[in-house]
């Protein structure tokens, strides 16, 4: 739904110091051993490691949440999301490092930030995240689908069902602090 430039499709960081740790899906808390949603993949990899961006886009929010009301964003620590075009965004999280602003444009494979223990993470990792236009909104799927070399439990099975079956209770980006809709609407075109 995008330019290709701009589709998420390359690793956020490189492969051989990188490991995930938690797929998208149904996953067990490591904070509540409750079973949760998991939206993305959490890559655990040393602190430090270079994070990128998965395609060409705009960023609409770079930084950390401290507002109590948007609490599963303050969860994700140092975050970066991108806009990539027509309902595609991407989302970077526990970085210890911001490298861009709000309002930048990136290209595909540009250093974003670092890898971090920000948010509700146990170890350095980056928790990766793309959401897609799937019927009138943006909605979390997983990003083995898109991204190339990322691994899934069952890539047959999210072909037939992107979502993975999983509730729509994710965190709209309209709730990141100060990034109301205008701010978060995909852009007309990726530069």
């Amino acid at each position: 739904p995008c330019p290709l430039q701009a589709v998420p499709l390359a690793l956020p960081m490189g492969r051989l110091r990188a490991v995930p740790v938690a797929l998208f899906g149904w996953r067990p808390s490591p904070f509540t051993g409750r079973t949760t949603a998991h939206h993305g993949v959490t890559i655990a990899a040393p602190a430090g490691e270079p994070v990128l961006a998965a395609g060409a886009g705009r960023v609409v929010f770079a930084g950390s949440v401290r507002e109590r009301k948007a609490n599963e964003w303050t969860r994700l620590g140092n975050l970066v999301v991108l806009d990539h075009g027509a309902g595609v965004f991407t989302v970077y999280a526990h970085l210890r490092e911001v490298a861009v602003r709000r309002a930048q444009s990136v290209v595909r494979s540009a250093r974003i930030g670092t890898v971090g223990q920000t948010g509700w993470t146990r170890v350095p990792a980056l928790y990766y995240e793309v959401r897609w236009p799937l019927t009138s909104a943006s909605k979390p799927i997983d990003p083995a689908l898109v991204t190339v070399g990322l691994p899934s439990e069952d890539l047959d099975a999210r072909f037939e069902d992107p979502t993975g079956g999983l509730p729509d209770d994710f965190t709209v980006l309209d709730h990141l602090p100060g990034r109301g809709r205008a701010h978060c609407r995909p852009s007309a075109a990726v530069e």
